[in-house]
């Protein structure tokens, strides 16, 4: 094994101890490709590894692998506007021999909160109009018109549920149960929320952060797909599954007593696909209307001229600060 040059001579391996087996402790940990993943995002992303949040059902204190953070300014908002777009990534890293497997569903669900916004004072725009005494609540993706875009509605496939093979005996292998739900969704759903927490802005705030953070599981393993078509079993090697994951939440409203979000699982060979071609495309248009709409997505109020008729169809170019 190499040494530094100021290495003392005592700080050297132990009988029965190679630096092979050191090597392989390391590559089994998920270290390298947390390390991989940081390198590639620090090209256009500001790069925090080991990102602390807090646990909501323990209240200890907890790491995620990896935050990376991008103020979207590609299309050139020379003022100052009320909301500033901004593009998180929240990762989480796996290494595996063993393939992860996803059972997919038969119908697409609706992931109400996907993606999940933060750093907002009010969490939709309230439209009223000229044709109708009624108000409108619209949440930031519908009152944009992005509630159809490809990463959004049908880009990838969804699963409810996912597991994780391990050995049984020689030859054989079982599914490990609740392990890959407790090691990948849960700390990527507690961190999306502490996440919000963090962001959330003071009362008196003006101007306000417009923060896309995507949870995403980036795994160095074997992903398939296990589907069932008319009584039929496959398997299917996929680089990237969402991952839907309800909670129960409590609150006043009863439409808000459930969160539906979206977990990103993507395999590191397909990730630079994924924020290249996929996230980074959809940040890029959504900031953009952001800005365009500014006042109303700050204030939470907007106008929509002939909206009683008509509440569907091209929400965004309609949509005027009220």
């Amino acid at each position: 094994m190499k040494a530094s040059q100021d290495n003392p001579d005592a700080n050297q391996l132990g009988v029965g101890v190679n630096e092979e087996q050191v090597m392989e402790a390391v590559r089994k940990s998920g270290f390298p490709l947390q390390t991989l993943i940081a390198n590639y995002l620090r090209t256009d992303f500001v790069v925090q590894e080991e990102w602390s949040y807090m646990d909501s059902d323990t209240g200890t204190q907890r790491t995620l692998d990896i935050v990376a953070s991008r103020r979207i300014r590609e299309f050139g908002d020379k003022n100052q506007p009320f909301v500033r777009p901004t593009l998180n990534f929240l990762i989480e890293c796996k290494q595996s021999d063993l393939p992860f497997i996803f059972f997919m569903t038969a119908t697409r669900p609706w992931l109400r909160n996907f993606p999940f916004f933060a750093g907002l004072g009010k969490e939709s725009v309230v439209v009223k109009t000229d044709d109708d005494r009624s108000t409108w609540s619209e949440g930031i993706l519908r009152a944009l018109s992005l509630e159809e875009d490809p990463f959004v509605s049908n880009a990838v496939d969804c699963c409810m549920s996912l597991s994780k093979c391990v050995r049984k005996g020689k030859g054989e292998l079982e599914l490990s149960g609740p392990d890959a739900f407790q090691s990948i969704v849960l700390p990527l759903v507690k961190s999306l929320r502490y996440f919000k927490r963090q962001e959330a802005p003071p009362a008196t705030a003006r101007y306000f952060d417009l923060h896309i953070p995507l949870a995403v599981a980036v795994i160095d393993a074997p992903m398939i797909a296990a589907k069932i078509d008319n009584n039929q079993s496959s398997l299917i090697l996929t680089p990237w599954v969402r991952v839907a994951r309800y909670e129960a939440v409590e609150a006043e409203s009863w439409l808000d007593r459930t969160e539906i979000f979206g977990i990103d699982v993507v395999h590191k060979s397909f990730f630079e696909t994924y924020t290249q071609r996929h996230a980074i495309p959809f940040a890029l248009k959504l900031a953009p209307l952001a800005v365009k709409h500014h006042v109303e997505i700050a204030t939470g109020k907007g106008f929509i001229k002939g909206m009683g008729a008509d509440s569907h169809s091209n929400i965004e170019g309609r949509l005027k600060p009220r």
